[in-house]
């Protein structure tokens, strides 16, 4: 951006060059404000500011800026962002007066030269690459005065405020009438023709209804009196006049980050409520597909069940010669393994559903493994694989009996038997726990998961059946189940292993059980 820095003194032009070429502009200079007309028609609409010094023997800066507002340098005195050229007036001086004064003229800003070294930067930065912070909001200025009413639409328009203007009280009534919806923040001042300040409040709170919209009130008076009556009559802010155009934007801006940010709370209210509508037809939809899904696993357990019982039937009852004997029992263990199946699955959805009911209550568990023992004595027998048992007589846990035997214990010890050698032993032990709780391990030397495999084992979705060591096959459905029935009684299970490719000499696989003990756990 190329910025024209007019100024009678080259220490001050130094200084300001250098300030401002540190931050990335490129400085035209000009000595006088002759100099400066000369620049701007030889610019040609490419100059971005000018540092206007006040201050010049000659053609001072308010002249200079008088001479620029005529009528034959508005073609050339136009930024390359469009609109007239921003003037940032440098006073040694930096009064009230001249502050008026510079800003009737349509300057932009006032600096100090006492601050000019730390702050010309900064105040270049601001007027040129605003943030707009405000951007979107709409504001109502209301002033008899043209300074003051250019003045303060200037500061509101460099923040990206939307300014409607009015120069008394009765026009910006009629403004506010038709823009009522639009309009976020009044600023008027206390004596104008036709209607003032405190008239136009009151008729903006009671006859247009505007409780909550913010009305600032600008007046020459000073005394704590007037001041009352402003706020009564529903002013939200007061600010003296004369003021420094710094403050002003700092009372202003308290009140329109107000508005801003309610807004964007109702905006954020709006969007919540969406996203809970959504949400809620998603959550009927998931439950009318979970219902759907639920149905059609019941229908088809059900439907599946009677050909598989009258399949197993039918070859219990059949006589076949010796070479279609080994046909025949493939075809039960088919039959047998997708019973197996449909039962499992029921089981797991009637958890889920809250279903299944359980009586927790004290068992004794060298008693649920003696149970299983007998069930799975031909798995073992096949097999030769012996068990090693360490348990404790009095070891007992809270659970369901017929669940803990059935789905639980016999799961796990099946697991065990199908993926260890012939001959080898499966080892099971308990450990109390300081808490009063109980782990029963069930460890064997079996041929142990691979890391992804182990990682799946509780999940439903993901494939983790695999033949046995004897070419067993199983449905891959066993473990979820008993972590379901784990959950239920209110413990856990854990499960370590280590493949047999990984280690030659140390693999296997071994399954804890986290059982409470005292009905006050649960």
């Amino acid at each position: 951006m190329k910025i024209l820095v007019v100024d009678d003194s080259a220490t001050f032009r130094n200084i300001i060059r250098r300030k401002l070429q540190s931050g990335g502009y490129e400085i035209i200079e000009a000595r006088d404000g002759a100099d400066a007309l000369r620049h701007i028609v030889a610019a040609h609409g490419t100059i971005d500011l000018v540092t206007l010094d006040v201050e010049m023997p000659v053609l001072d800066g308010f002249r200079t800026c008088a001479e620029l507002n005529k009528e034959k340098y508005r073609p050339v005195f136009c930024s390359p962002a469009g609109g007239r050229i921003p003037i940032l007036f440098v006073t040694a001086q930096d009064t009230i007066e001249d502050r008026k004064k510079g800003f009737a003229l349509g300057g932009a800003d006032f600096i100090s030269k006492e601050i000019l070294e730390d702050e010309i930067l900064t105040r270049v930065d601001k007027i040129l690459k605003s943030s707009k912070k405000l951007a979107g909001l709409k504001a109502l200025v209301a002033d008899d005065s043209k300074i003051y009413l250019a003045i303060i639409s200037e500061v509101l328009q460099r923040e990206g405020v939307y300014v409607y203007r009015a120069e008394n009280g009765n026009d910006a009534y009629d403004i506010i009438s038709k823009h009522s919806q639009e309009i976020d923040m009044v600023i008027t001042d206390l004596e104008m023709p036709a209607m003032n300040g405190i008239e136009l409040t009151n008729k903006i709170r009671k006859e247009l209804g505007l409780k909550a919209l913010p009305i600032i009130i600008l007046s020459a008076i000073d005394d704590k009196v007037t001041q009352l009556d402003l706020f009564k009559s529903g002013a939200d802010d007061y600010l003296t006049k004369p003021f420094i155009k710094e403050e002003l934007l700092a009372r202003l801006s308290v009140h329109l980050e107000d508005v801003l940010l309610n807004r964007k709370l109702q905006e954020n209210l709006v969007e919540l409520k969406k996203l809970n509508n959504e949400l809620k037809i998603s959550k009927e939809s998931i439950e009318k597909q979970n219902d759907e899904r639920k149905e059609m696993l019941h229908v088809l357990c059900h439907d599946l069940v009677n050909p598989f019982a009258s399949v197993i039937g039918a070859l219990e009852l059949i006589e076949v010669e010796t070479h279609f004997q080994e046909l025949k029992k493939e075809a039960e263990n088919v039959a047998y393994k997708g019973l197996e199946i449909i039962d499992l699955v029921r089981k797991m959805h009637a958890i889920e559903d809250g279903k299944t009911e359980f009586t927790i209550q004290d068992i004794n568990l060298n008693n649920v493994l003696n149970e299983s023992f007998l069930i799975l004595k031909k798995r073992f027998k096949e097999k030769n694989i012996s068990t090693e048992v360490n348990l404790a007589p009095d070891d007992r846990v809270l659970a369901e009996s017929t669940s803990l035997t059935n789905s639980v214990i016999n799961n796990i010890l099946t697991n065990a038997i199908k993926f260890s050698y012939p001959g080898s032993t499966i080892k099971i032990y308990s450990k109390k726990e300081a808490d009063g709780g109980l782990r029963l391990i069930i460890a064997d030397s079996g041929i142990g998961m691979s890391d992804k495999l182990l990682k799946d084992i509780f999940n439903t979705n993901k494939a983790t059946s695999r033949p046995g060591t004897s070419g067993e096959s199983g449905t891959g459905y066993g473990m979820p189940l008993v972590r379901k029935f784990m959950n239920a009684y209110g413990g856990e299970i854990e499960v370590e292993s280590v493949s047999e490719k990984k280690s030659e000499k140390e693999h296997g696989t071994t399954v804890t059980l986290f059982f409470k003990t005292s009905l006050r756990a649960i």
